[in-house]
């Protein structure tokens, strides 16, 4: 069982011990589900040393200890047919699935053609690599990409069949940027708009229904320069219709997504060039700490980490730097899991 389930059982013992009656039509329906072996179930109903109520603690201590993944959901089910009670496919229902790993694409420019070099930026994507690894997610790395690649890069995923595969996906981008766009390697915009729309239900339909974040770790100083997406009115226009029509509850395409920004628009983000960036060393802190949390309380702590940061006396670049997040069409929470072959 995966463990954030097995510890919502925990948590709730008594509750859910109160509400399980070892009824005949129980044990029948437990045999029948064959979360345990039949033996295991005679044993148990057998049983006539134990109190009531111990015995039912020690059968659902024992349930989340099943290799199972399905073991929650066929408690749960016999829970909500046998006992009224969706306890336990409420809390299910209120969490995006995680069973699956999560697919992490990190995109790092560090070396343009006439803005200054991201130096230091190679040291957040080692740290991203290695906590995303560790929370069972399949990490993959490009960098220096113009936005001719971008654009190939996003099409290509696309038609990534592949992501059928995943329950999460994460798209990390770190590059220059201002108030509306980031910044290729090449000096050339690309619209922030525009990549969140390439991941909507009709361009992605791979990952409908499944949690989208976005996070944008780049400057959103005030834009001075004309937009390379001026060609794309358009498909612009197209995907904010969508969005409205999502806001207004017509079935728009933008949809279980997250936005991050490491920084509020018209402001800096700070990069130490022995360190990296001040946004990830937090969120990267805040991933180790609160790793359990969902991603909401990860933000908020990440926030705080960053506050406590850029107010320090040693930062002298931007003071005001905070954290934004957005969601589109988000009625879940958001979870990590760790991998079974990872240890943070």
């Amino acid at each position: 069982m995966d463990e954030r389930k097995a510890r919502y059982i925990l948590t709730n013992l008594d509750e859910l011990a109160d509400n399980l009656k070892l009824t005949e039509e129980f044990w029948q329906r437990f045999e029948r589900e064959k979360i345990f072996p039949k033996t295991y179930v005679e044993h148990m109903k057998n049983n006539k040393e134990l109190d009531t109520k111990i015995l039912k603690k020690n059968l659902l201590i024992d349930i989340t200890k099943r290799s199972s993944p399905s073991s929650y959901e066929k408690l749960s089910k016999i829970f909500k047919d046998l006992f009224s009670n969706n306890r336990l496919d409420d809390w299910y229902k209120s969490h995006y699935s995680n069973q699956r790993p999560g697919y992490c694409l990190i995109i790092n420019n560090q070396n343009f053609e006439k803005s200054d070099n991201r130096i230091g930026s190679e040291k957040d994507v080692r740290k991203l690599s290695e906590i995303f690894e560790c929370l069972n997610f399949h990490v993959v790395e490009r960098s220096n990409l113009t936005r001719s690649q971008m654009l190939t890069l996003m099409s290509d995923l696309n038609d990534d069949k592949t992501l059928n595969d995943y329950d999460i996906f994460l798209l990390i981008i770190m590059s220059h940027g201002d108030s509306k766009q980031i910044i290729t390697v090449d000096e050339k915009r690309l619209n922030y708009d525009k990549i969140e729309y390439n991941f909507s239900h009709e361009k992605c339909p791979q990952l409908k229904n499944k949690p989208k974040i976005i996070i944008f770790n780049c400057c959103r100083k005030t834009t001075t320069t004309s937009n390379d997406d001026d060609d794309d009115d358009e498909d612009l226009k197209e995907r904010n219709f969508e969005q409205q029509e999502s806001i207004d509850g017509g079935g728009g395409t933008i949809k279980d997504m997250i936005v991050v920004y490491s920084t509020l628009k018209y402001y800096l983000s700070v990069r130490d060039e022995e360190q990296g960036t001040f946004f990830v060393d937090c969120l990267v802190k805040s991933l180790q700490e609160y790793k359990e949390s969902n991603l909401d309380k990860i933000i908020e702590k990440a926030t705080d980490l960053l506050n406590e940061k850029v107010t320090d006396i040693s930062n002298q670049i931007e003071r005001r730097q905070a954290i934004e997040i957005s969601k589109r069409g988000v009625d879940k929470a958001v979870y990590f899991r760790i991998s079974p072959k990872e240890k943070i």
